[in-house]
């Protein structure tokens, strides 16, 4: 008897995760830049560079899914002192 495989979640949203894990990981990198720096983990200001570039194409990249991944994990408007419930910008 074959072994079936089960797929509790789809590619798209394995890809949001992944975006989203990487973005957690050089928001903190960017943060603690000068760690890095010091410890010789990153040794110039292109790489110092390309860490932020690469935040903010993550933040833009990770923006239409941001109001389902709070709403998948239940935060309120309150929690985040927004009113805004929409990538967008608009009022939900």
């Amino acid at each position: 008897e074959a072994k079936q495989q089960h797929t509790f979640i789809s590619e798209k949203e394995v890809n949001v995760l992944t975006d989203l894990a990487h973005l957690f990981a050089l928001y903190w990198m960017e943060r603690n830049l000068g760690d890095f720096m010091e410890d010789g983990y990153i040794s110039s200001s292109q790489q110092a560079a390309l860490v932020r570039n690469s935040v903010l194409a993550l933040l833009k990249k990770v923006r239409p899914n941001a109001v389902a991944l709070v709403d998948a994990h239940d935060i309120s408007d309150f929690r985040l002192n927004s009113a805004l419930g929409r990538y967008d910008g608009m009022v939900y």
